[in-house]
């Protein structure tokens, strides 16, 4: 596809009113409305940015987003919204990973997501595969402390988290992960992400087909699975 079809079919899917996701984002002001500090881990197009932009009440967005025609399209979108809000919106181009300086990245150069490797499928799209600067979130967010980190990076979720060791002792981010079926390819089977957030002290909430990991203890649990959030368990 040419980059403004793909632009046109993206913004259409992320951003009219009855998009596939617009229960779970009506439901974020909950979580961001006092947030300090927002990272949007595979942001596209901004979909989450422009929610978060919208209702948190100060501080700052850091937007990534590793696929080169869709982080120019995020950087427009998110200078437009943030004179609109007046928030600060920081893009950068990198895949968030385990280590920093440089990643594989597949792109499909359409509509459908690429990622840190290749989904296979009989009929699925044309991978092409690129260079990308590669960062962990520690080392993004350096002495700042994430109040909720979303990720949706196609399958790499728990690479990120092993860079996100520092965070995840502090004990005070939530994290909104989209979980896929496909497996890292270059991680143990035996690896669970439920088991690895456990160990930081982290428990599973289900929240409109993502996984919300809470820190124990924390009043995020007590008050957001009092107000109907399901809590998880096993492995996943």
């Amino acid at each position: 596809m040419d980059k403004h079809e793909v632009y046109a079919t993206l913004n259409d899917a992320y951003f009219r009113e009855d998009c596939h996701e617009r229960t779970l984002l009506d439901n974020l002001p909950r979580f961001l409305a006092d947030a300090a500090l927002f990272v949007d881990v595979g942001a596209s197009l901004g979909q989450y940015t422009l929610t978060a932009s919208r209702c948190m009440r100060h501080g700052r967005i850091i937007a990534v987003e590793a696929d080169p025609i869709r982080h120019e399209e995020l950087t427009r979108n998110a200078a437009r919204w943030a004179g609109e809000s007046g928030r600060s919106i920081e893009t950068v181009f990198a895949a968030i990973g385990e280590t920093a300086g440089t990643a594989t990245f597949f792109t499909t150069q359409s509509n459908i997501s690429g990622g840190l490797f290749p989904r296979p499928s009989a009929d699925g799209p044309a991978w092409h595969e690129i260079t990308v600067p590669s960062v962990t979130l520690d080392d993004l967010c350096g002495e700042l402390m994430p109040d909720f980190v979303k990720a949706d990076i196609e399958g790499a979720e728990l690479r990120m988290l092993k860079g996100a060791r520092r965070i995840l002792e502090h004990g005070r981010t939530a994290f909104l992960l989209e979980l896929h079926g496909w497996g890292d390819p270059h991680t143990s089977g035996e690896e669970s992400i439920p088991d690895f957030m456990r160990h930081y002290g982290y428990h599973p909430v289900a929240f409109f087909e993502h996984t919300l990991f809470l820190p124990m203890g924390a009043t995020y649990l007590r008050e957001k699975a009092a107000a109907g959030l399901r809590l998880l368990s096993g492995r996943r």
